[in-house]
């Protein structure tokens, strides 16, 4: 049997065709952005909206310089910082858009017992600056981007996976090990964690690690 020739004025079978085409496009897309959704190891809460912080690399640090850039004992995080007056104003400006507006007043996170601010006492989505770091989703001494928006969201200090906290503090352990894990093959670069690395990681695996998988790690 011969296949049917679609001619011109076939217009029933052509619509049918290209519903088909569209249907199937739409199950494609769909199961793209469900992979997508899928890269970030659970609990969600600990990391940034994807759309929003998908992590950003710095274009100057690259495999081949890293011996002269975040692996070199003479380079700094806190001299690619960016300058607080950039970070705070994005910082207020996203804490909107990351839908953190519980009101908390600042005598709210005053420990009576020592008089001093206590981020533990931080409300989920709370809008007190405060109770957030404006942090890189890739840490500067990870290669991070140190000024684009998309490597910085306000972090919350107090985020907690069951009883235990996984905020902004305890990412900068994995950050630091991660860092170390970069420069392991890397003759007298200096260390930055207090956990021993035992084994190598890429640049870009390394990144991939702290945007998706810092949980796991």
């Amino acid at each position: 049997m011969h296949p049917r020739v679609i001619v011109k004025g076939d217009s029933k079978v052509q619509n049918r065709i290209l519903f088909a085409i569209g249907f199937i496009l739409i199950g494609v897309l769909s199961a793209h952005w469900a992979w997508a959704q899928s890269i970030r190891v659970r609990p969600a809460d600990i990391y940034p909206y994807p759309t929003r912080t998908p992590g950003a690399a710095n274009p100057q640090v690259t495999q081949q310089n890293i011996k002269n850039t975040i692996c070199s004992r003479q380079w700094s995080a806190k001299q690619m910082r960016p300058p607080a007056e950039l970070t705070s104003k994005l910082k207020k400006k996203q804490l909107r858009e990351y839908g953190d507006t519980v009101e908390m007043t600042g005598p709210q996170l005053i420990n009576p017992n020592t008089g001093k601010v206590d981020t533990t006492r931080c409300v989920g989505h709370s809008d007190n600056p405060a109770c957030h770091e404006e942090d890189h989703l890739i840490p500067l001494e990870d290669g991070g981007d140190p000024t684009d928006p998309r490597n910085l969201w306000p972090e919350p200090y107090n985020a907690k996976i069951g009883w235990a906290i996984m905020g902004a503090h305890q990412k900068d352990v994995v950050g630091a090990f991660i860092h170390d894990e970069i420069r392991y093959d890397v003759p007298h670069s200096k260390r930055a964690s207090h956990i021993p690395a035992t084994t190598f990681v890429t640049l870009k695996r390394g990144q991939e690690i702290l945007a998706s998988h810092r949980y796991a790690c």
